[in-house]
């Protein structure tokens, strides 16, 4: 089966551990069956600062941890080294699973929750600021992907897509971190799009990594189906034993 990626990776034979993906499958037989598959990367740009606990791209923090992985010469990065990163967004940092050094390009991508900064109006994308081109077709919380130029911190945007699946989608199964709900009751999955209402009353949502069904209408909360630990090989077991159980309860 192809994958859909912009750093060269066709075929789903090729993907390797801490890579973040992107699955959209339909339910048939019993069974879920793949129709598209995607690379998620929150990042791709040049290193500014390297800092004990990871690195600064495109004003993004990127935490790294001992089970991230490196490729290609990632465990020794430089200032204005490119880098790919895979992981997860958490508030404006990616944790990240997988850092893969590439060559230099003209192009720098950033894919995450959209937010008006609100001390100054900016626009951010994770915690990647915008300039160029305003994303007037999108509202808080929706997921953006970002293409263009790198700067100090920030990216000069040639184009803005929104969200992250390629057309409607029913039930989501996915892993990630949850945001605050803000002054009209609405929150997300971090990097994901999906929005949901929290209710009249106030509500604090677990801010640790989880796994989450969530549906494309916001008025559907986001259901949690358990808590994850960080340390990767407790929470790999803790998935596989999940497994069928939490597609089930997520639509299947």
């Amino acid at each position: 089966m192809g994958v859909v990626s912009s750093l060269g990776i066709n075929s789903a034979s090729e993907l390797v551990v801490g890579q973040t993906v992107i699955v959209e499958a339909v339910h048939g037989d019993g069974s879920w069956h793949a129709g598209n598959i995607g690379l998620y990367t929150p990042i791709v740009g040049p290193v500014s600062v390297v800092g004990a606990n990871g690195v600064s791209v495109l004003g993004s923090q990127v935490l790294v941890g001992p089970d991230t992985v490196f490729a290609d010469g990632a465990d020794a990065l430089a200032g204005e080294d490119w880098i790919a990163v895979y992981g997860l967004w958490r508030g404006s940092d990616v944790v990240a699973s997988r850092i893969v050094k590439i060559e230099p390009r003209n192009e720098a991508i950033v894919v995450g929750t959209f937010r008006i900064d609100d001390a100054d109006g900016s626009i951010l994308v994770g915690g990647t600021r915008v300039s160029v081109i305003t994303p007037s077709h999108a509202k808080p919380d929706d997921v953006l992907t970002v293409r263009g130029t790198p700067g100090n911190g920030d990216i000069a945007a040639q184009s803005i897509a929104i969200g992250l699946f390629s057309g409607p989608v029913g039930d989501i199964l996915m892993e990630g971190y949850l945001s605050q709900p803000g002054p009209q009751g609405l929150y997300t999955i971090f990097g994901s799009g999906v929005i949901a209402w929290a209710g009249d009353q106030p509500m604090d949502v677990f801010s640790g990594r989880g796994l989450y069904c969530a549906q494309s209408n916001e008025r559907e909360p986001i259901v949690s189906l358990a808590e994850l630990p960080e340390d990767e090989t407790i929470r790999k077991q803790l998935l596989d034993d999940l497994g069928r159980e939490a597609a089930r309860k997520c639509g299947g």
